[in-house]
């Protein structure tokens, strides 16, 4: 049976597909209505405060600009075995540029640190089980190979990144054991949700 979606919905979350593969592959509405589902399950607000979490600690972590991505079904037109993947909300970085006086081992604790944010605020300001913390530590690895990669060996890189991550997450940890703190991101995340899921507009 057809699920029924809100035209609203439907305008963001299939923004990435064009209207003929979205009425012709029977896919893109079944990985449609797995987004719908998991943004059911984890909720908006406690996606929002993840993300507002992620802007705080990137504009600590150097001069960035910011762009609300709201979530979207993505269409992969050279993966054949799943051409669909379906993507939350976030908090993406259109550029990036480290303070010039922080040291690279500083910038590279901050990114760790931004990027460790969103699950910890999760698990801090909320009930919710929900981390998301696959993706941003995925991310971390990446970033601290690129960091990395003309001076370190693999084996290396994973043990660096795994001590900082540790590191920043706990740190992070420890900010959030402040409420006023935890109250000022809630308070972010619902200012965010409009950008995040435009169809609250």
């Amino acid at each position: 049976m057809t699920r029924r979606v809100d035209p609203k919905i439907e305008k963001v979350v299939g923004r990435k597909v064009s209207q003929y593969v979205r009425d012709t592959d029977g896919r893109y509405e079944r990985e449609r209505d797995l987004l719908l589902d998991d943004l059911d399950e984890v909720g908006l607000d406690i996606l929002a405060v993840h993300e507002a979490a992620h802007e705080h600690y990137f504009h600590l972590s150097g001069k960035v600009i910011l762009d609300f991505e709201p979530p979207v079904v993505l269409f992969r037109k050279d993966n054949t075995n799943r051409p669909f993947k379906r993507q939350l909300a976030a908090v993406q970085l259109r550029s990036w540029e480290p303070f010039p006086e922080d040291p690279e081992s500083v910038w590279l604790l901050k990114t760790a640190k931004a990027l460790a944010a969103g699950g910890v605020a999760c698990a801090k300001a909320t009930t919710s089980r929900f981390r998301g913390e696959k993706d941003d530590r995925r991310r971390w690895n990446a970033a601290c190979a690129g960091a990395y990669k003309e001076r370190k060996t693999p084996s290396e890189n994973n043990a660096i990144a795994e001590e900082l991550w540790n590191r920043a997450k706990g740190d992070v940890e420890l900010e959030f054991e402040n409420e006023g703190w935890k109250a000022q991101i809630r308070k972010r995340g619902q200012e965010i949700m409009p950008d995040l899921f435009p169809w609250l507009r």
